[in-house]
């Protein structure tokens, strides 16, 4: 990944203050997460990212070890997807969550929102 310069970390930060669905609101998401890879990790509590984008999809994939899922459609359009991999059971402590999307804006953006979510009265500064 290069350098962010100014003018997309702007652009970034809009997108992430927009409001954002999940599939807890458009059942359907999960048809947009198509084309997705991992672009990232985040390590955090379970209920953190409850408390960000509601509960998530319970996959029970035994195959890759995936239990869960939040699929995520940003205000810009960009399209994420947060989950555990390789897990051999669901778990719902600090851990690190894959990102998956169709660029590493979605990284930035999920990160940008998990954020928000744990400390909701922060407020930017425009110094």
């Amino acid at each position: 990944m290069g350098k962010l310069d100014d003018h997309h970390i702007e652009e970034l930060q809009l997108a992430a203050r927009k409001e954002y669905t999940t599939h807890n609101e458009d059942s359907s998401l999960f048809r947009k997460t198509e084309g997705t890879h991992r672009v990232g990790e985040v390590t955090v509590d379970f209920d953190d990212l409850v408390r960000t984008f509601g509960m998530p999809r319970r996959i029970d994939n035994t195959f890759d070890g995936t239990y869960y899922q939040w699929d995520i459609e940003f205000g810009d359009g960009s399209i994420a997807t947060v989950y555990d991999y390789n897990m051999k059971a669901p778990c719902y402590d600090d851990m690190e969550w894959h990102i998956g999307g169709k660029s590493h804006d979605a990284a930035l953006l999920v990160v940008l929102a998990i954020i928000r979510g744990a400390f909701p009265t922060l407020k930017q500064s425009n110094s």
